[in-house]
């Protein structure tokens, strides 16, 4: 497998590029090119998801076809407790073929760096939770589970999605924290990668050279 490393010729040049405007009537398209075996890496802004049944989605490739959606769920059984629930799902790929996230103990898996993302893996879900939040209306949390409850910061999750009809892995670098008051968590997505081979692994943190986010900049 190898990986896109660019010189710092080619990264000044990306980064002069980024912040030119458009001029009218000579814009050229210019996609970054990734060969075969390469990981692509994004870094956004970063996307947060913190209000009451609030959500986002993620559109990994930058094809216009959204892979994932992060969730923030609150509810409530009974008169005493509100139970929040920070969650992510796959999407459906041609109703047949399913975006799915890496689990551990029926939670999404909280990953380290350097943990391989492949098909060798079998514990996937299409749709499950960071942690459950339990508070009273009245005080504060009395029941935290799942693997990123109550807080985590930067920790990876492990990620199979479809691009066309090929699998590809990746990973999805994110932060939990509880907010208290009765008001939930929040979730936040800094950056992601993928291995651009269908089937290919990579590991967690893999692909550290930064792309633009906007893949496709217009160049005059």
């Amino acid at each position: 497998m190898k990986k896109k490393i660019l010189n710092l010729e080619e990264k000044l040049l990306l980064n002069k590029i980024a912040g030119y405007s458009v001029l009218a009537g000579a814009a050229l398209l210019l996609t970054p090119t990734v060969a075969k075996g390469d990981i692509v890496y994004v870094d956004p802004a970063d996307i947060v998801v913190n209000n009451i049944h609030s959500l986002d989605t993620l559109d990994l490739d930058a094809n216009g076809e959204n892979d994932f959606i992060l969730k923030h769920l609150r509810s409530s059984s009974t008169s005493i407790f509100i139970y929040s629930t920070l969650k992510m799902s796959g999407y459906y790929n041609n109703w047949t073929q399913t975006n799915k996230v890496l689990i551990s103990n029926y939670f999404v898996a909280k990953l380290d760096s350097s943990v391989s993302i492949s098909p060798a893996q079998t514990n996937w879900a299409s749709d499950d939770e960071f942690c459950n939040l339990e508070y009273t209306y009245t005080g504060p949390s009395t029941f935290l589970r799942g693997n990123w409850a109550p807080n985590v910061e930067e920790k990876f999750l492990g990620v199979s999605f479809y691009i066309g009809v090929m699998r590809h892995y990746g990973w999805i670098r994110a932060s939990v924290i509880r907010l208290g008051d009765g008001n939930g968590g929040q979730i936040t997505v800094h950056d992601w990668a993928y291995e651009d081979d269908e089937g290919v692994s990579l590991k967690t943190g893999e692909g550290d050279v930064p792309l633009p986010s906007n893949y496709h900049i217009l160049l005059p």
